[in-house]
């Protein structure tokens, strides 16, 4: 159980598109790189999309005034986690990054609802506003901002990696 009902409420709004991103990850992989000769694939990337998720899972959370333990305990990671193993949102991701748009790969998916996509268009614009409110620094949430580009203007998807993975905007807990 937990007292943090901002932090766990962010957690659950953002598993979902996050665990679409984790897909993208493994179907750009599966595109880029075939399995090897002992059918294993590189989970390298799709590792650090998922890391990416928490830390702005954690920067969302923080500006809401929510608590980090939910991020990086069960309401966070570890419900990500079980996201990302498979369904709706998993098998969207991979279809975009296996070279499909938006338009089409929703064509793949006919009648199925994927939380992550309405989720990601849901709060994207959210996060701009809190951006230009400055709440949020103006680098935050690049993986969910390049989702929303991806699903909302039918981009290719692709990611720029000098945004990602650098300095975190939230302050770990001491």
């Amino acid at each position: 159980t937990s007292t943090d009902l901002i932090g766990v409420e962010v957690c659950v709004a953002l598993k979902n598109p996050y665990a679409l991103a984790v897909g993208l990850a493994a179907g750009l992989l599966e595109r880029e790189n075939p399995p090897d000769i002992a059918g294993a694939k590189q989970h390298n990337f799709a590792a650090a999309i998922f890391a990416q998720g928490l830390a702005e899972t954690a920067q969302l959370v923080q500006a809401m005034g929510g608590g980090l333990e939910s991020v990086f305990s069960l309401p966070g990671a570890g419900d990500l986690y079980v996201t990302t193993q498979g369904g709706r949102n998993s098998r969207m991701g991979r279809l975009l990054g296996m070279g499909m748009r938006y338009a089409d790969a929703v064509e793949e998916m006919p009648n199925e609802t994927v939380e992550g996509v309405d989720a990601t268009i849901a709060i994207a614009p959210s996060v701009e506003r809190m951006i230009a409110s400055g709440r949020l620094p103006e680098n935050a949430m690049p993986l969910l901002r390049r989702l929303y580009k991806i699903l909302t203007q039918n981009e290719p998807a692709d990611f720029d990696f000098n945004r990602f993975f650098g300095q975190l905007s939230f302050n770990p807990p001491a």
